[in-house]
């Protein structure tokens, strides 16, 4: 068996597990999850993020409850790019097969970037969304919203806006994770202490590091707390995870 041959078996396998866990809805929330806590560099045992309610809470993770909220690109669905990695692995027998031609508009390759009020508006527009679903909320509540729009990046890192008119959502705390940082928006006194720690300042993941393993785990298609290798965007292949 060629080089070739082995590696597109082995990713075509790691491929459809992703694919299998990431339709599961208690498996994304976990991950989405386990990723803030990656970026914040919180060590956990996988067994500490566990899907519990009651509505709206979704994760619980020590003290800390989340309501989790996945955020995706206009016109995006979620799981396509894996689907339509897995169709092109499985009738690829080269790896050239798999370059993609450089097109005019490709967002992956000409990123746009947004910056911290462009942000915050995507961040309020979430929770005004589940504010229209639960109502005010009140109570121990921590939001978490995973931003996964394909071609924006966060620049510059600084300066946010003033997150009063978040706070009268009456959420206990508001962070945010996309796929390059993190960033608790405020806390109150009564949230647990690593989100208090981590507030107001934004988070970069961490450089992948092969002696401390992948960054982002799939629950349901690895085990232990292994972690899935971040691919560098051109903007953050020069930070190490520091806060700002």
């Amino acid at each position: 068996m060629s080089d070739d041959t082995q590696f597109l078996k082995e990713e075509l396998e790691r491929t459809k597990k992703a694919c299998r866990a990431l339709s599961n809805h208690t498996v994304r929330e976990r991950t989405i999850v386990a990723g803030f806590l990656n970026v914040l560099k919180i060590p956990y045992q996988d067994n500490e993020i566990r899907k519990e309610g009651p509505e709206p809470i979704d994760i619980w993770f020590r003290s800390a409850r989340f309501q989790v909220m996945e955020k995706l690109g206009k016109g995006r669905r979620r799981g396509d790019e894996l689907r339509n990695r897995e169709e092109k692995l499985d009738q690829s027998s080269t790896l050239i097969e798999l370059f993609v031609p450089v097109e005019p508009g490709n967002d992956s390759l000409s990123p746009t970037a947004f910056d911290p009020d462009k942000f915050f508006q995507i961040i309020l527009s979430c929770s005004q969304d589940k504010l229209d679903k639960y109502g005010r909320v009140d109570g121990d509540i921590d939001f978490l919203v995973y931003i996964n729009m394909k071609g924006r990046y966060l620049s510059p890192l600084e300066p946010w806006p003033d997150p009063a008119l978040l706070q009268k959502h009456g959420w206990r705390s508001v962070s945010f994770v996309d796929n390059a940082r993190a960033r608790v928006l405020y806390a109150r006194e009564n949230a647990p202490d690593f989100l208090l720690e981590a507030m107001g300042k934004t988070y970069l993941w961490p450089v992948w590091d092969p002696k401390i393993g992948n960054m982002l785990p799939i629950f349901g298609s690895q085990t232990g707390n292994a972690r899935q290798k971040r691919t560098n965007s051109p903007q953050d292949r020069q930070a190490e995870r520091h806060p700002t």
